[in-house]
């Protein structure tokens, strides 16, 4: 077994059969070729291995899209990339930004991805470009120092680590931009972007971004690249930042980009990592001061009276100030009755933001009405750059810190101060101790969690075997909207034919497995929020207690100042670092795969019933469906909900097992490999490399808990 097969298993969830996958010698390249028969053998249950055959599936379609990335793709170590959703199936985009013939593939599949343009860039700053470049070259001095050494376990452990820190990858930052047909998303992507024509719009094409558009900040050519690919449920989890994009005169009328974004909510938010939503007016050129200042509104009022002094040009340009501006003020109050209100356990009415833009004047070159600044399309620029600017800043720091941890594991290593044997065995224990200390404060916030998760899914559980039925009648299978069935029937149809799902063309989504969860998913969220929260921390949540783990105290710190040893401690702070770093991604990864369980394992009991409801066809399609669907609700719903109880509880509880397994794990090898090798290794002198990085040393260890 190696690491990707392990890593897998893992992230889904299926931990305990590691041991199983091990024994059979499953490798990457087996993993992937696994079929039907294989999962029986592998995993007997017949729960688990249906949904370890859905994610298998998915994977497999993921590895294939990412087959054609080139090698300074996989090195990128920083990435932001736009998704977009519109309401229609889209037509793919040639590189020269012209329509291909329209796919013919499901909307469920995900076509290869199509490199779009490139373009140079900087992403990064004059002095991390140097810190940067100076780290490579002591990274590639050092690895060539070592290959010269006969080969010894511990220097095989210095090697891997120098080459692993060239070969990471950091995440994508994903901006979901949500509108209908014609809202304007291709006009203001193409405008960000700097490329009038990257993308057709509806002026020509329908329908032109129901595509992801991916820009790259290339690490190792400091340039953007940009790809385009559909996109599925799995963009919208793994957007960071949501872009609500709708024309400036329906903005606050319009209820399309509000369905959207509710339908969509628990799969951003307590399903996603989301951590700021943006509503983009669009076409605020679009006006006739004429029209607008004979208003109701605006008649005989000061700015009336004002505009009506001055010329054509000013007059549109005060007309449209001033609609921006209320615009702004509704829309806020719009967001606070459509969101806050109604989901009081997110706390994210601080960072919902407003921009009222104008594509069309922004690339106006000839007698613009509007400066730039006031199309607000450079300040959406700002917006993505200062995200591309932490997450490459990130990526810099990460890299500076772990060259310089290593370099002086190395230094350390090779001193032959006798006196460094007994400390490095006293360290040695006084951190082991440390390690079980710091490990009982996360069992013990985590046991609190789970029994608080626990007493309230029991509750939920309650409330579901009451109301589900009743719920599923009211929102999906009889809705009062709908009582005459006309046309109903295909919508039905096609949530079965999807195992529960569908989206109307309008974008709206309708969930059958999410609607009977629903009692559950309220008895738990507030207090799902305050374990995962995706926007800052919380003082008991996951992020902040993986945050302020170490075994490092400000004590022994200070005790080992000034003496050889400090060099251990720097190697083993860089190590705690990059092992918190990985953990909390971890931790995001599961918390989607926890939040959704309760929705899965509905899933699993619905499914028979879907699939004998898909193949109803003929006369009195829609009663037979909706009366097959009640029965099977109504007898079901015991083992429905108790099975999702305990699935919630598992993976919280196999969570809780893979951070203390894994910090212990980890941190013991490098205790090991730093404290109990011998003095005296005659391993290279590292001294020029490590007083050359002394330079960056405050970069590589600026404390970065913002980013957490």
């Amino acid at each position: 077994m190696d690491n990707f097969v392990r890593d897998k298993l893992t992230e889904w969830n299926f931990s305990e059969y590691i041991d199983r996958f091990k024994d059979e010698e499953i490798d990457k390249e087996s993993f992937l070729l696994l079929d039907e028969k294989a999962f029986a053998n592998l995993i007997p249950k017949l729960g688990p291995r249906y949904k370890f055959q859905e994610k298998h599936k998915a994977i497999q379609k993921e590895l294939e899209n990412d087959g054609t990335a080139t090698d300074s793709q996989v090195q990128t170590s920083s990435t932001m990339a736009w998704a977009s959703l519109d309401q229609a199936a889209a037509p793919s985009i040639s590189p020269q930004g012209k329509r291909k013939n329209p796919p013919t593939f499901p909307s469920t599949s995900t076509p290869p991805k199509q490199p779009c343009f490139s373009k140079p860039t900087q992403p990064t700053s004059k002095f991390e470009r140097q810190a940067m470049k100076a780290a490579e070259t002591c990274v590639t001095q050092v690895l060539e120092k070592l290959k010269t050494l006969p080969k010894k376990e511990f220097i095989d452990y210095l090697k891997g680590k120098m080459t692993k820190l060239r070969t990471g990858v950091k995440n994508k930052v994903l901006v979901g931009v949500f509108g209908k047909t014609g809202a304007g998303k291709s006009s203001l992507i193409n405008a960000i972007l700097g490329e009038p024509n990257c993308l057709p719009n509806g002026a020509n094409i329908s329908a032109c971004t129901s595509v992801m558009i991916q820009v790259e900040a290339n690490m190792t050519n400091y340039s953007y690249e940009a790809e385009i690919e559909f996109i599925s449920k799995k963009h919208l989890s793994q957007c960071s930042s949501v872009w609500i994009v709708n024309d400036i005169q329906r903005a606050a009328s319009e209820r399309e980009p509000w369905m959207i974004l509710e339908s969509s909510f628990s799969y951003l938010i307590q399903g996603g990592e989301c951590e700021n939503i943006t509503f983009i007016c669009t076409k605020t050129d679009d006006i006739n001061p004429k029209n607008y200042l004979g208003s109701p509104v605006l008649k005989n009022t000061e700015l009336h009276l004002d505009l009506e002094k001055k010329g054509a040009a000013e007059r549109k340009r005060g007309c449209i100030q001033h609609r921006n501006e209320q615009a702004k003020i509704m829309l806020g109050e719009r967001f606070n009755d459509e969101v806050v209100k109604k989901k009081p356990f997110i706390q994210m009415e601080k960072i919902f933001q407003v921009f009222t833009v104008s594509a069309e004047e922004f690339q106006n070159d000839e007698n613009p009405i509007l400066e730039q600044e006031q199309t607000e399309i450079p300040q959406l620029k700002q917006v993505l750059e200062d995200m591309n600017e932490r997450h490459s800043k990130t990526a810099v720091k990460d890299y500076i810190s772990g060259v310089y941890g290593i370099l002086s594991l190395i230094k350390a290593a090779n001193s032959n101060d006798s006196t460094m044997v007994e400390m490095k065995s006293n360290m040695y224990q006084l951190l082991k101790d440390s390690l079980e200390e710091q490990l009982s404060t996360i069992t013990s916030l985590m046991t609190k969690h789970y029994n608080d998760l626990k007493k309230l899914l029991s509750e939920g559980v309650a409330n579901s075997k009451k109301s589900c039925l009743q719920i599923a009648k009211e929102k999906v299978i009889t809705p009062e909207a709908r009582k005459d069935g006309r046309g109903y029937h295909r919508t039905l149809s096609s949530l079965c034919r999807n195992k529960g799902f569908c989206r109307s063309t309008n974008g709206d989504i309708t969930d059958l497995n999410k609607t009977l969860a629903e009692s559950m998913y309220a008895a738990i969220n507030e207090k799902f929020a305050v374990i995962f929260p995706n926007a800052g921390t919380t003082g008991e949540s996951i992020y902040k207690k993986i945050c302020n783990f170490s075994i490092i105290s400000d004590n022994m710190a200070k005790e080992w100042e000034n003496t050889p040893m400090s060099l251990y401690l720097m190697f083993l702070t860089t190590e705690e670092h990059f092992l918190k770093d990985k953990l909390k991604r971890d931790v995001l990864l599961r918390k989607k795969v926890i939040y959704e369980s309760l929705t899965d394992e509905v899933q699993i009991i619905m499914c028979p019933c879907y699939e004998e409801a898909s193949k109803i066809s003929g006369k009195g399609t829609l009663k037979k469906t909706q009366e097959l669907l009640v029965k099977h609700i109504d007898s079901s719903k015991n083992p429905m909900f108790d099975n999702a109880q305990k699935k919630m509880l598992e993976g919280f509880e196999n969570l809780r097992e893979y951070i203390e397994q894994t910090l212990r794990t980890e941190l013991l090898e490098s205790l090991k490999r730093s404290l109990k090798t011998p003095n005296s290794l005659s391993l290279p002198d590292v001294s020029e490399q490590l007083e050359n990085m002394e330079t960056y040393k405050m970069l590589a260890l600026r404390e970065r808990t913002s980013q957490i």
